[in-house]
């Protein structure tokens, strides 16, 4: 988890609170603390047919493409991991490679995990998309920062 929540951090540094002068500790644990609550877990699945024939025991030779007439392609399923951040009150904005052609999209909070959510929208040319869920806990939205304010440099708390 922390794992996940340091590529956040590293990667969307706008979405957190103000821009602030760094401690002379240099430790994100302050940061962490306080953003931890809005990080989620993204999960998503969808149904696929192998479109490649594999050898066993020869992982790298493949025959792309590839299908005997006699041959039925098993439908297998892919899984996906990602993270996003609350915005709003049952809002989550993640990356659109990540629910990009799913069949199920599940959600899971500090508190609660597998709520089922629904693509609000999504653009691929930024990689964003905003879900939507029914959490039964309270969420709590990020402080979104002023990119206005902020300067290429400049830390983030």
């Amino acid at each position: 988890m922390k794992q996940i929540l340091n590529s956040l951090l590293l990667s969307i540094p706008l979405l957190l609170t103000s821009v602030a002068h760094a401690s002379h500790s240099g430790s994100y644990a302050p940061i962490i603390k306080k953003v931890t609550p809005s990080v989620v877990t993204v999960s998503t699945s969808k149904k696929t047919h192998i479109n490649n024939m594999v050898i066993p025991g020869f992982p790298g030779l493949q025959f792309p493409g590839l299908q005997l007439p006699e041959m039925q392609m098993p439908e297998v399923q892919q899984n996906a991991l990602g993270s996003g951040v609350v915005i709003d009150d049952g809002y989550i904005l993640t990356n659109h490679h990540v629910i990009d052609g799913a069949d199920e999209i599940l959600v899971s909070t500090q508190t609660e995990k597998d709520i089922r959510a629904e693509i609000i929208g999504s653009d691929e040319r930024t990689d964003l998309a905003v879900l939507r869920i029914h959490a039964k806990e309270a969420l709590h939205p990020i402080t979104l920062g002023d990119s206005d304010e902020c300067e290429v440099g400049d830390p983030v708390d």
